[in-house]
């Protein structure tokens, strides 16, 4: 990584802002396709959010007809008979 860095900042030390400009106007039309990076942090910002505002309470086990809730309760003790391995 530190050759590629040292090549990078040759270039940008040796190069006339000219050449610099023009490849940045070929290049430009690059900056126009989908989100820029501070939109798609925010849009994934959101949806971190929306997903810890919300946590899933239910999975139901087609299989096994079963449901599984994350809810806590103090009615469901730990046992050794419960299906702990349909959870996983």
């Amino acid at each position: 990584m530190g050759k590629m860095l040292e090549e990078l900042k040759n270039y940008f030390d040796n190069t006339p802002q000219e050449v610099l400009d023009k490849e940045w106007e070929e290049l430009a039309y690059l900056n126009k396709i989908g989100p820029d990076v501070f939109e798609y942090a925010e849009a994934m910002k959101e949806y971190i959010e929306f997903l810890r505002s919300e946590p899933p309470t239910l999975i139901y086990n087609r299989e096994q007809n079963q449901a599984y809730s994350f809810e806590q309760s103090n009615e469901v003790e730990v046992h050794n008979e419960n299906d702990y391995d349909y959870a996983a």
